[in-house]
């Protein structure tokens, strides 16, 4: 089930979920396509609201500078919060794949 951001800003772009292992999430601004971090799921749903947030900011601005931080502002005040909450739990290497078929 998405949550209420990933379905308003779903309409905008595409989304897709795949296994990385250094970042919770990527955009391709020419395509305006995400992708996902499928260890996401085992995260708290507003560390997902955040990323998504995060890679669609990033249509309107390809840099971290200070214009990308006024549209997460706008976007999700609390941006800072969930973006620390994120970086608190991190990657899970060990964790087997949901799709690798053990279990």
């Amino acid at each position: 089930m998405l949550t209420t951001v990933a379905c308003a800003w779903s309409r905008l772009c595409r989304e897709r979920v795949k296994q990385m292992k250094t970042k919770w999430g990527a955009c391709n601004i020419e395509v305006r396509r995400i992708w996902l971090n499928l260890e996401l799921a085992h995260k708290p749903v507003q560390c997902l609201d955040y990323v998504i947030v995060h890679e669609m900011a990033h249509l309107l601005e390809r840099h971290h500078n200070d214009r990308f931080t006024k549209l997460m502002d706008s976007f999700m005040p609390p941006w800072q919060l969930h973006r620390a909450q994120l970086n608190r739990t991190p990657l899970s290497e060990n964790r087997p794949s949901p799709l690798s078929g053990s279990g």
